[in-house]
């Protein structure tokens, strides 16, 4: 093997142990993907898949006792005020990067998507990729 070759296959294993230092297990199936920031903080709890409206989303459970509740990953990370949505850009719902998710209003949402609808009925049924 040429020294080249060799620097690309290791400039290849340098980048794909990047992104793994990126991802976080939520449950047995899922990752999501975060910001290398936030990896250490986020580590520090259990997560689990969360399925809304056939999204899956990244939880787990904050509080103790009568006060336990379910916050989501994406939530965390954006620091969504109540009231308030947060949105996934590109559409994947276990892509936590800060440069994916937006605040906006449900009323802002609702529209966002209303003007998608098509688009993402589409790929949510298409299930077998044709």
């Amino acid at each position: 093997m040429s020294e080249d070759a060799g620097t690309l296959k290791n400039g290849n294993q340098e980048n794909s142990n990047r992104k793994m230092n990126n991802l976080i297990t939520v449950g047995k199936l899922h990752f999501a993907i975060v910001d290398p920031a936030y990896v250490k903080g986020l580590n520090h709890y259990r997560w689990f898949p969360r399925v809304f409206r056939r999204c899956v989303y990244a939880a787990t459970h904050i509080g103790k006792d009568e006060n336990l509740r379910v916050m989501n990953m994406h939530r965390l990370i954006a620091r969504t005020p109540f009231g308030m949505v947060c949105h996934h850009v590109n559409g994947n719902t276990l892509d936590n990067r800060r440069c994916n998710l937006e605040n906006m209003s449900k009323k802002a949402h609702t529209l966002l998507h209303a003007n998608n609808k098509i688009k993402v009925k589409f790929e949510k049924t298409n299930t077998i990729g044709f």
